[in-house]
């Protein structure tokens, strides 16, 4: 299967957008809102030598529900379409390639991770607890037994059964008397039957919650009756959200806590 392009893959942010549309079946309209002019003007941009603003790129980077650097990305592209002279296009070139390398760079790291096996991950889904220690390893203070046992209220001996399982696996490592992020990678397809599995440990720790919630807590039940075309919309937003949200995990630094994030957006009625 061939890749599908991204942001990154592209110099030219009208090629982009024109591909982003016709890809997510959107509208002209709905970028021109998003970019905060006139469905007319949105049209003389992709087809013709017009330019977005910056101040409108902004708009449109939020309709693509851009990360903190594909939004960085987007702009410079945008500016150096706008570029008026051969020495200002060289430099914003330049810039460009540099962030291109970059990004090659890192997908080439994680490309070269190991994957975990299906049984190893048969393991790591069966049980909330073991992605809860996994993830906490990512925050400076909760780097040894104890310290994650105590935040996650779990025992210190389920703690150690975790960490050598996760060790095993090359999850995890050793450095300085501190456990730390290991090399290997989780990736599982869309149909994967350990995805159910996950999906319901973390919901019943949502239903755990409900009796001792957190003022900062976030959460919305409803129940909702809507048209096919704006079901497909909010199936959108969800998705791009959940794609932004993705972003901003893995460029924090640094980490500070662990969250459980759920979301279902599910028929109330089965054919």
């Amino acid at each position: 299967m061939a890749r599908q392009e991204t942001l990154w893959d592209h110099r030219d942010y009208k090629v982009y957008l024109r591909e982003l549309l016709k890809a997510r079946s959107a509208t002209r309209s709905a970028l021109a809102r998003a970019a905060g002019c006139q469905t007319g003007y949105v049209t003389q941009v992709l087809n013709g030598n017009a330019h977005f603003s910056l101040e409108q790129a902004e708009g449109v980077n939020e309709f693509c529900a851009h990360g903190p650097e594909e939004g960085e990305f987007f702009l410079l592209l945008v500016q150096l379409t706008r570029a008026g002279t051969p020495k200002l296009r060289a430099r914003l070139s330049r810039m460009v390639q540099r962030e291109v390398e970059r990004q090659t760079a890192y997908r080439r790291k994680e490309s070269e991770r190991p994957v975990l096996g299906e049984d190893q991950q048969g393991v790591y889904f069966s049980r909330w607890d073991i992605a809860a220690v996994h993830a906490s390893l990512t925050v400076p203070g909760l780097r040894d037994r104890q310290a994650v046992a105590r935040r996650l209220g779990l025992r210190p001996q389920r703690v150690a059964e975790i960490l050598e399982f996760l060790l095993h696996a090359g999850l995890v490592k050793q450095a300085g008397g501190k456990w730390l992020p290991g090399q290997a990678r989780i990736h599982l397809e869309k149909d994967a039957p350990q995805l159910a599995r996950h999906h319901a440990n973390l919901r019943l720790k949502a239903l755990d919650a409900l009796g001792s919630p957190l003022a900062d807590d976030f959460r919305y039940s409803s129940v909702l009756s809507v048209s096919e075309e704006d079901r497909t919309r909010i199936y959108k937003l969800l998705n791009d959200f959940v794609s932004q949200a993705k972003e901003i995990v893995r460029t924090t630094r640094p980490a500070e806590a662990v969250h459980f994030l759920s979301i279902d957006f599910t028929r109330a009625f089965r054919d």
